[in-house]
């Protein structure tokens, strides 16, 4: 295996990990609105979880074409995980409906959160050498993600407490 291709799927690899970060971080902002919460909100953040396992399973068929070896876990890196792990801590045991919606809004704002550090980890695998067809995947994933990130900020414009 030449250098550039152990380069690739060490990219392909930090995409994965990304993208397993996500899903498990969407599954449990997603548990955390809880049966009582707002379920359209509770099905959007599955959603995305699942779309997350999609796109690192489309990831993972590249690394074995290129004769590499998936990554199986998350990421190890304290900055990226920071943005879901400030999630579990700001929301605490569970939630109390009884504020309004700030609990809702908190997951959102974390979920954004999240949602950056994959852009940036999307951003700097993009600016790697890349194979044409490596390189629309990661890109059109990058476009969903980016999308996703919008759409939890618009959300958490309709769920932010009123002052």
């Amino acid at each position: 295996m030449s250098e550039i291709t152990r380069e690739v799927i060490g990219h392909l690899n930090d995409l994965v990990e990304t993208c397993k970060d996500e899903e498990k971080g969407f599954r449990d902002a997603a548990s955390r609105v809880g049966k009582d919460g707002d379920a359209e909100l509770r099905t959007l953040l599955n959603l995305f979880a699942q779309q997350r396992t999609e796109f690192g399973a489309e990831l993972k068929n590249e690394v074995l074409r290129r004769g590499g070896e998936p990554a199986e876990s998350g990421h190890v890196s304290a900055a990226f995980r920071r943005g879901w792990a400030d999630l579990k801590s700001a929301l605490g045991s569970g939630p109390d409906y009884s504020d309004g919606g700030d609990y809702e809004f908190q997951i959102l704002v974390n979920c954004e959160a999240g949602e950056k550090a994959a852009m940036e980890n999307y951003e700097h695998v993009m600016k790697q050498r890349l194979p044409a067809d490596l390189q629309e995947i990661v890109e059109n994933q990058y476009v969903e993600i980016r999308r996703g990130r919008e759409q939890m900020r618009l959300l958490s414009t309709q769920y932010k407490p009123a002052a």
